[in-house]
């Protein structure tokens, strides 16, 4: 892990991105910087999603209410 410069395996809760690659393309001659995210088991088990202030749901309630 040491050389590769990975200090810990899990990223912070503020971090976007758990793998950030650097991707080499020859036919347009860029280099775009991407972003990955890895769904693990290591820490707290994953979720498929997080609740967040930009969550949003509009649903609506069938049937009877008692």
């Amino acid at each position: 892990m040491t050389s590769i410069n990975c200090i810990t395996l899990k990223a912070s809760s503020t971090a976007k991105t758990d793998i950030t690659i650097v991707v080499h393309d020859q036919r347009t001659n860029q280099q775009p910087t991407l972003g990955f995210s890895i769904k693990s088991q290591l820490g707290s088990p994953s979720t498929l999603l997080n609740a967040g202030k930009t969550t949003n749901f509009i649903y609506k309630i069938n049937g009877k209410l008692n």
